[in-house]
């Protein structure tokens, strides 16, 4: 970062003071609000350090690479007043420290002249933008958003840096990590948060055996996969037919009864056992809906009847699946896994779904039926597997504290599970929306109490994954202990049955969104 201030110091002062003269021309002529001036965070991917920077002459030097590999945009920005006509408005200056490649951002009088300095070991770059100055830790109505100051107090290992965030959650996180709170350092009119993220959509075209839909050969991607359910052969398209049928809204008690939450994507086609043009045939057995619209939507209709193995494994799914790759690398190749942790476990997972339970039976209080999000993590050294499932939808009662949520090798794979559930206190992770749902279902229940398409969002913060690396090694010992080991095998939505039972569900919008934790 040290090109940039040997090569926009001189004139970067000038265009900043340039805008601030515009600004102050302009907007106050003919009458424009307050003037402000936003300013974007940037991090560097190699060194950790960040930086603000508010024209866009520097924005664009450091996003054209010009200022050395690795610099993004973090998505944090904010605003603040600029420095015109307005009243108690001050500059903030920028220092740069080459032995740390780091810089610093401060509007204390009597700090620059400190850092000024020759012997400090920083160089003064000038005053890059302005802010109200906070009043006692206290901003003003009208700047009221205050920017904190945080030191990660390790000079002594020659690694000074600083951080600016006006996010209280961000602050404490940085303390508990053993960072110093300068306090209040400015005051900002708003701020925003915008990740730069990777998303990746669930929105299957194909249906496969899970074995196929996990195979990197056969399948990256969106799959449909089926697991002890006999294969689905036949397309039928959904929108042909409808027109002979009407569908009453909670009409659950009878076999056409099972579809109608799906016609509210009539464009889906339908995927079928059966091979009939007759909508009780074909809701009598297993099935999926396939959409064809712009909406990432998926039905799925599991009927025990059809499961394809004896009642010694009395289990069968149809879970809707996204596979990455898992395969490390050829020589000379790019690594294409997903390998969220590895750089300084700074990345945070972001799980969220629309759900609509529209169908669920189960014969004896020996069965069940049970919808739910997974996430799967593979260990690259190992090459052993850890399941992470979080209760959306079910029979079984929903765990309310840590001691009795699910943990347990699954008996069809051997790979460990870790679960917790959507609720307030929940072992693991961040329930940001939607509460999973116990349905009381009988033999002639077919109601789940949910309000219908209830979105959910959860968080899984790299502290979490530890915690759910440390609690699988207790059942297998031979996982890694090290974050920076796993990458994401795949993760999908199970709809499960045990024993004598039957689930219809929607599924829309369900999304893995990986993007960079700010603390």
């Amino acid at each position: 970062m040290n090109i940039i201030a040997r090569l926009l110091r001189s004139f970067v002062l000038v265009l900043v003071a340039t805008f601030t003269f515009l600004s102050a021309t302009s907007s106050h002529a003919i009458g424009f609000p307050v003037p402000a001036q936003r300013f974007v965070e940037f991090v560097n991917e190699n060194t950790k350090r960040r930086l603000l920077l508010a024209t866009t002459a520097e924005i664009n030097f450091v996003e054209s690479g010009l200022a050395g590999p690795g610099w993004r945009k973090t998505g944090v920005s904010f605003n603040v007043l600029a420095k015109s006509n307005t009243t108690n408005v001050l500059d903030v200056f920028r220092f740069y420290a080459p032995s740390v490649d780091s810089h610093l951002y401060t509007m204390d009088l009597a700090e620059v002249a400190v850092l000024k300095n020759p012997n400090s070991g920083w160089i003064y770059e000038g005053p890059v933008f302005s802010s109200a100055p906070p009043v006692g830790g206290v901003c003003s109505a009208n700047s009221r958003v205050v920017v904190y100051r945080l030191y990660n107090n390790r000079a002594q290992f020659r690694d000074t840096t600083h951080r600016y965030t006006p996010d209280p959650v961000v602050r404490q996180e940085l303390v508990k990590q053993g960072w110093v709170d300068e306090g209040a350092a400015m005051c900002a009119i708003d701020w925003f948060f915008e990740p730069t993220a990777g998303v990746y959509l669930l929105n299957p075209k194909k249906v496969l055996p899970s074995t196929e839909c996990e195979d990197e050969s056969r399948n990256l991607g969106s799959c449909m996969a089926l697991n002890q359910t006999p294969l689905l052969p036949f397309v039928v398209p959904l929108k042909a037919q409808l027109p002979p049928y009407v569908f009453g809204p909670n009409d659950n008690s009878t076999p056409l009864g099972r579809l109608p939450r799906f016609a509210s994507f009539p464009e889906g086609d339908i995927v079928t056992l059966v091979n009939s043009p007759l909508l009780s045939d074909i809701t009598a057995h297993s099935f999926a809906q396939i959409a064809t619209g712009s909406v990432p939507s998926v039905g799925v209709y599991v009927n025990s009847q059809d499961r394809t193995t004896s009642s010694a494994f009395p289990y069968m799914s149809i879970n809707p699946i996204y596979q990455f790759v898992t395969s490390p690398p050829a020589t000379n190749e790019t690594d294409r896994r997903a390998m969220a942790w590895r750089s300084d476990g700074a990345l945070v997972l972001e799980l969220s779904f629309v759900l609509d339970v529209a169908f669920i039976r189960r014969a004896d209080a020996a069965s069940h039926a049970i919808s739910h999000p997974t996430l799967e993590l593979i260990d690259t050294r190992s090459r052993r597997n850890i399941y992470i499932t979080l209760a959306g939808a079910q029979t079984v009662p929903l765990p309310q504290r840590e001691a009795d949520d699910y943990f347990a090798a699954d008996v069809g794979t051997g790979k460990v599970i870790v679960s917790t559930s959507f609720r307030d206190n929940p072992s693991f992770g961040e329930r940001v929306t939607g509460t999973s749902i116990f349905c009381a279902a009988t033999a002639t229940s077919h109601q789940c109490d949910q309000p219908r398409n209830t979105s959910f969002k959860f968080r899984l913060r790299p502290s979490d994954i530890d915690y759910v690396i440390a609690k699988a090694r207790k059942l297998d010992p031979l996982l890694s202990p090290n974050i920076a080991d796993y990458a994401i095998d795949n993760f999908s939505f199970n709809n499960e049955l045990y024993g004598n039972a039957e689930l219809a569900v929607g599924l829309s919008n369900y999304q893995l969104k990986i993007y960079e934790r700010q603390y």
